[in-house]
């Protein structure tokens, strides 16, 4: 299965990597469970999108990945703390 990341969450991931590795390992370490794992829906205005949580902290606050299977390979929309405006690939 490939992974395909838009282009916001991908400069997210970057971000992660740069300012606090641990949460990227967690992201690594999610898209393969995905792969393994049921979806658990999107309760927003994203419909076919899916969520799981990265890290919820009182320091670092809440973060989701939001991702959709599509023609056999993994979309990641986001990686942060908020959900995009606009669902594009």
């Amino acid at each position: 299965m490939r992974v395909f990341w838009n282009a916001v969450a991908w400069d997210e991931f970057i971000e992660w990597i740069y300012t606090n590795f641990e949460i990227a390992k967690i992201i690594f370490g999610l898209i393969d469970y995905l792969r393994q794992r049921g979806k658990k829906p999107l309760i927003r205005d994203l419909r076919g999108w899916w969520e799981i949580d990265i890290v919820q902290s009182p320091t670092l606050g809440s973060h989701v990945l939001v991702y959709r299977f599509k023609d056999g390979n993994l979309q990641i929309l986001s990686c942060s703390g908020h959900y995009p405006s606009n669902a594009f690939f």
